[in-house]
């Protein structure tokens, strides 16, 4: 999927109207401060092919504007694949943002929202503390949750006694 991405050119927007942009407002103003989550394969595609991009990343990192979280490596649904292919997906993540980016992740994002009961036993077994949960995802499978829930992190529960973080997102 990427590589058709950068075949057809769709990386020059994706890059140079997306990141790069976004990038250099938040540096303009140091009291900004985010968690950035960018899958593997795009990291390292910046990292080799944008060096000033990545530089800057490096930069609001460094400042402590940006906290990088992992992002797995190229983003598919984790609720829909193999555990152990979770696990590299997940594994491979945390070892490109280590080399890239200079850190080690504490956090992660589900992409698509996959949730499934196995995720916290293996952020636990990679030593991410916590991942970031969309709040229409959770409203979609527990309709009546309270309100209060989304005002403050919680723990979720999976598989083999394992727990995790969880921060609701909008």
């Amino acid at each position: 999927l990427f590589r058709t991405f950068i075949e057809d050119g769709v990386e020059e927007v994706y890059i140079k109207e997306g990141y790069m942009p976004f990038v250099d407002v938040l540096l303009q103003n140091e009291r900004v401060k985010i968690n950035l989550f960018i899958e593997g394969v795009t990291g390292r595609y910046i990292a080799d092919h944008y060096p000033d991009l990545a530089d800057n990343i490096r930069t609001g990192i460094a400042r402590g504007q940006f906290e990088m979280g992992t992002y797995t490596y190229n983003h598919p649904v984790l609720s829909l694949i193999p555990y152990m292919d979770t696990y590299k997906q997940m594994a491979e993540g945390l070892r490109i943002d280590r080399d890239v980016w200079g850190v080690e992740p504490k956090g992660t994002m589900l992409p698509e929202a996959g949730w499934d009961p196995t995720l916290p036993r293996i952020l636990n077994d990679l030593g991410l503390t916590y991942m970031l949960m969309g709040k229409a995802e959770i409203q979609r499978d527990h309709p009546g949750i309270s309100d209060d829930v989304f005002t403050r992190p919680f723990t979720v529960h999976g598989i083999a006694d394992s727990a995790v973080t969880s921060i609701v997102t909008n």
